[in-house]
């Protein structure tokens, strides 16, 4: 009696421990939140990271680290649960930054275009239906009608909430493939990696391949739970699978090229039920629901949509001509990535260091993955018990991973452009989950040899580095010699009133360009004739008047500074050229709002 008093004893006073850990959790995260509300941003941040209070970094990252540990060793189910809710806000004040901070914009060079479009279609100038993939802009448009927000605010709350929505659904998958809590918890702050977003292809900005890659999770747990409908007959219809016809035809509004990458892969699964299945019948071994009929739903949809569009038209032909110049001999790859790994050099970087930076995690990721799927392959399901979904599902995902990464290694072949890197991000998302399996179950097997404890604490502790990591490169910055994604507002209202006060024949140029993309975002992507271009250094610092004939405007933001001095350590522009440009001989500078000035440059 004594004893299981003492037992009792040390149980309660774990319990309250715990709960005060959380109570700290919630009061740290709420306190952060604060700290970066009150404090908005007043022009362009280079760094998200340097721009919000550290007192906000300071109460998530301790509110991260309570979820963490509550998540993974709380003695009740549901306490663990609280932990991930918390952990689930913690996350989402990250992702939230531009709006928790009101940011005016966040998203420049695509992220301005797709703001184009969507306020075309707002205004009625754009046809809905020619757009390949119009739905993050209609949802945008939808969003901004309910709440009344300007369309630059509610792109934002778009992307916000397709990052929620990944990090919701790849628990909630793994939790549907294991029924292991541990399991989940795990793929929850595997998620909250975000290990999709490269920075390089894939970004947490109004894009659409981004926010397709986000979506996929839904696709995959609506998946999982139609294997697992218990209805009779593994052709006969059930709620779950209409759900999921319903979400592979979502997926091809949203980026029908992500949403091929899932065809192809469901077309692999469909050979694998109607060839690899009927083998493993035989033996009298249960197998899962075909997906059939969800399959030609979503190749019809497919079709019936890509058919007639004209940017697909031109991007399938764009990229067989890189694959064929490839091939040939005479693609770019080399010189290229040459021409990177140069300039990482000389800013005093390197392509190791930037890969170790943004791929590192992922590749552990991608070694507890393939781990996951050989255990699978090779144990023929005795690893995962009675359970012939989740055995199913690992074995189909192996030959599903065929079509796509030989469509990703074509890409990687054909050119070193960023569109190798979409089809990357789409493969991620499947390691994102798999691997968390994986480290789930590598400590169970571990916990059988070695003190659970022990075993326990260095997954946590490497889970805390990984998500660390992982959070410093979800946003650019000079961390990964990228700048800030940020529009003030400006930049925007600057390129506004050079664009009424500029004519066609006098044109806008910037450093590095990108005049193009406000102009978008200004004409609500209507074509504009005026030329727009950029201005190198040499003309900065010597002689703008002789650089483009007579008559044109020059502009040059706090965003084109802080990018070549901070973000790119001055490796094209000089800190001094800023300055020099503003003094030369018939340089005036007609519009100064502090965030964007405007110069014309007479002959």
């Amino acid at each position: 009696m004594f004893t299981g008093s003492g037992t009792q004893s040390h149980r309660d006073r774990s319990s309250v421990a715990t709960r005060l850990a959380l109570a700290v959790g919630f009061l740290a995260l709420t306190a952060g939140v604060v700290a970066a509300y009150t404090s908005p941003a007043t022009g362009y941040e280079v760094s998200v990271y340097a721009g919000t209070p550290d007192a906000f970094w300071a109460g998530v990252g301790l509110a991260t680290a309570v979820a963490l540990v509550v998540s993974l060793f709380a003695r009740t189910a549901a306490t663990r649960v609280l932990g991930m809710v918390l952990g689930g806000g913690s996350y989402a004040a990250i992702v939230g930054l531009p709006l928790v901070r009101n940011y005016h914009y966040f998203g420049s060079s695509d992220g301005l275009t797709h703001l184009a479009w969507t306020r075309g279609i707002d205004a009625g100038g754009k046809e809905l239906l020619s757009m390949l993939y119009p739905g993050i802009h209609t949802f945008a448009i939808f969003l901004g009608e309910v709440t009344g927000f300007a369309l630059t605010r509610s792109l934002l709350y778009v992307v916000f909430t397709f990052a929620v929505v990944f990090v919701v659904f790849v628990p909630l998958c793994a939790w549907a493939l294991t029924r292991d809590l541990r399991t989940a918890a795990i793929a929850l702050f595997s998620a909250f990696m975000l290990l999709p977003i490269t920075n390089v292809s894939t970004h947490l900005v109004p894009h659409t391949t981004s926010q397709t890659v986000l979506f996929l999770p839904v696709a995959l747990y609506l998946l999982v739970r139609y294997l697992r409908s218990e209805r009779a007959g593994k052709l006969t219809p059930t709620p779950a699978g209409a759900v999921l016809a319903v979400a592979l035809a979502a997926l091809v509004t949203y980026h029908p090229q992500q949403a091929l990458n899932l065809l192809l892969m469901l077309a692999a699964v469909c050979a694998v039920q109607l060839v690899g299945d009927r083998l493993v019948s035989r033996l009298s071994a249960p197998t899962p629901r075909r997906v059939y009929a969800q399959t030609g739903v979503f190749a019809a949809v497919w079709l019936l949509w890509a058919r007639g569009k004209e940017r697909f038209r031109s991007g399938s032909t764009n990229a067989i001509e890189e694959i064929v110049d490839a091939v040939t001999g005479s693609g770019q790859v080399a010189a290229d990535t040459a021409q990177r790994g140069g300039s990482l050099t000389e800013i005093g970087s390197g392509l190791v260091e930037i890969f170790l930076k943004i791929f590192a995690v992922t590749t552990a990721f991608s070694v507890a993955t393939a781990a996951v799927l050989l255990a699978a392959l090779l144990r023929r399901g005795g690893e995962f018990g009675d359970d012939a979904v989740e055995a199913s599902f690992y074995r189909y995902l192996t030959v599903a991973f065929v079509p796509v990464t030989g469509v990703f290694a074509l890409y990687m072949v054909g050119s070193v452009s960023t569109q190798a890197f979409r089809h990357l991000g789409f493969l991620v998302v499947f390691v994102t989950l798999v691997g968390a399996i994986g480290v789930g179950r590598g400590w169970r097997w571990l916990s059988g040899r070695l003190p659970d404890s022990a075993v326990g604490s260095v997954v946590t502790v490497l889970l805390a580095v990984a998500v660390v990591a992982s959070t410093l490169t979800v946003f650019a910055s000079p961390w990964i010699y990228l700048p800030s994604q940020h529009v003030s507002e400006q930049s925007m209202s600057g390129y506004g009133t050079a664009f009424e006060r500029a004519n066609e024949s006098e044109g806008i140029y910037s450093v590095r360009g990108g005049v193009d993309r406000f102009a978008d975002a200004h004409y609500e992507r209507k074509v504009s004739n005026a030329p727009y271009g950029s201005v190198n250094e040499t003309a900065m610092a010597t002689d703008l008047s002789t650089y483009h004939g007579t008559g044109w405007y020059f502009a040059v933001t706090e965003t084109d500074r802080k990018r070549e001095v901070l973000a790119y350590d001055q490796l094209r522009y000089s800190r001094a050229s800023f300055s020099q440009a503003r003094s030369q001989r018939g340089v005036s500078r007609v519009v100064d709002n502090g965030g964007f000035r405007l110069y014309y440059v007479s002959g």
